[in-house]
């Protein structure tokens, strides 16, 4: 199953602007999924550190891309804790999306 068959065609960036994966995938020698919820501590300390770092690898021109996958409960707790992020994220609206990714990664390690 191919990365775009798994996240769908696009994703949205925290301003709302789309972007295809398979552009992001041909852009990037790195993509990232960051599963993650406003409700969870330890995510929201860890989110500052991992911006730091995507922001560096960005800098620096490493080929990164991640993509945020909300656990969160409800739609306007993922479009605050979305803000706060520099890189794109799955729709929060598109439930079966998300559960499909979830599902999926959890089946693959």
């Amino acid at each position: 199953m191919s990365l775009v068959e798994i996240l769908g065609n696009t994703v949205v960036d925290n301003q709302g602007n789309q972007f295809k994966v398979e552009d992001i995938i041909k852009e990037n020698k790195r993509i990232g999924l960051y599963f993650s919820a406003l409700w969870c501590p330890g995510c929201r300390m860890m989110t500052p550190v991992l911006s730091a770092i995507y922001e560096q690898m960005k800098a620096d021109n490493k080929g990164l891309e991640i993509i945020f996958v909300s656990l969160d409960r409800d739609e306007k707790s993922w479009k605050s804790y979305f803000s706060k992020m520099p890189w794109k994220s799955l729709e929060f609206k598109d439930k079966s999306k998300r559960t499909k990714v979830i599902s999926f990664t959890s089946h693959a390690f």
